[in-house]
């Protein structure tokens, strides 16, 4: 490999910086225009459609994706390619045809260990070498791209201007939902609005509950409360004006799950979700008789109980209550006040034992360890609180 073969192939070599060069700055500008394109893009429809997580996630991998399909498309791909000296010599002789193929033989011919004509050779390289000095190799690597890519990205830069003014706060906000998907920011609103459940969450059956809400931001005159009960059915509200910027509802006896939220100008609550506990009730009861053997009765079973026990003299009724929910008490008021506790059956279903006497005893009002009662057609009552 002879000294002049060297320089044609420098010559080559600085076409392939070149072109190295270009496509690098060219995928650069490409992959910022689509990322402004996508940013924009993707940010004004999270503003116009209120995206959910499901879609800010969608919408994060597609500008992620676009951002890491530029660069490998962009600036890593021709930093890595491999191509050979005979590919810039033919893009050389491509791009400028006054060459006449004289840089490609050289460079074809030069590389031989052993020609059988060396001075043939060393004329033909020499050729070479002076064809290549009398052009200028930034023509070999030129073109429209680097161009087109720079007013796409201008194009892309006014687009997101124009947006991003127009949008004002909105935009910021946006963005950042977009880019950071897993996190719980609301969408922008000019009206924020934040709500509060008293006396909390979780309420007994038939308690009061007030629904609070507060504003920021825009002054607005009105709030509405909205919330869906237990059985699906939706229902609106307006709140009273409390304090300057807040609002108040107050339900006097909740009966049954809520799901709520508060509306106040272009802004929304979040949801708020109060479960209700019920308050203790009986069910349903049963009796069964156990009559005494000199009746020769079988045992008889009446169900539903209406609170009555009418048998034999010396007939055993044992009476089955059902609950709502599991108790740590329960006792049964008999007629003349006397009381008589009920266990719990392996069913968690309480139980009472009651001998009969010659005349028809009948049961009161049962009642449960949380000092509540209840029978046919009576109310629940809260307890005093015990100090």
């Amino acid at each position: 490999m002879t000294q002049g073969y060297l320089t044609l192939v420098d010559q080559v070599h600085l076409v392939r910086r070149m072109w190295r060069a270009r496509r690098v700055a060219e995928g650069l500008i490409l992959m910022l225009a689509v990322a402004m394109l996508a940013v924009t893009v993707l940010t004004a429809a999270d503003q116009a459609l209120d995206l959910g997580p499901a879609g800010r996630w969608l919408a994060a991998l597609l500008l992620w994706g676009s951002v890491v399909a530029g660069l490998w498309y962009g600036p890593v791909r021709p930093s890595v390619a491999t191509h050979g000296d005979d590919y810039f010599a033919a893009l050389m002789e491509q791009r400028l045809p006054s060459l006449g193929n004289r840089l490609i033989n050289a460079l074809q011919l030069g590389r031989e260990e052993h020609s059988p004509a060396p001075r043939l050779v060393e004329a033909i390289v020499a050729d070479g070498i002076r064809a290549g000095e009398s052009v200028e190799p930034g023509r070999a690597v030129g073109g429209p791209g680097l161009r087109r890519n720079t007013l796409l990205l201008a194009g892309a830069l006014g687009l997101a201007a124009v947006y991003f003014l127009w949008a004002g706060a909105a935009g910021g906000t946006h963005l950042v939902r977009i880019l950071l998907p897993a996190a719980d920011i609301p969408p922008f609103t000019w009206t924020r609005v934040r709500a509060g459940l008293e006396p909390g969450d979780r309420l007994l059956e038939g308690s009061s509950l007030t629904v609070t809400a507060t504003t920021t931001g825009r002054a607005v005159d009105e709030a509405l409360l909205h919330w869906t009960d237990a059985a699906d059915r939706g229902r609106t509200i307006g709140m009273e004006p409390a304090e300057p910027g807040g609002f108040a509802h107050t339900f006097p006896a909740v009966q049954g799950d809520l799901a709520l939220h508060v509306t106040a100008g272009d802004g929304r609550s979040r949801r708020l979700t109060l479960v209700v506990d019920p308050r203790p009730r009986i069910e349903a009861m049963a009796v069964t008789y156990t009559y005494p053997p000199y009746s020769a009765l079988p045992e008889r079973t009446v169900e539903p109980f209406d609170g009555h026990l009418h048998g034999l003299p010396g007939t055993r009724a044992r009476i089955t209550l059902r609950t709502n929910k599991p108790m740590e008490r329960l006792a049964l008021a008999m007629a003349g006040g006397r009381e008589v506790a009920a266990a719990p059956s392996p069913g968690r279903t309480p139980r009472a034992r009651r001998r009969t006497r010659s005349r028809s005893p009948s049961i009161g009002p049962a009642r449960t360890g949380c000092g509540c009662t209840t029978s046919r057609g009576t109310r629940w009552s809260r307890p005093p609180p015990t100090r």
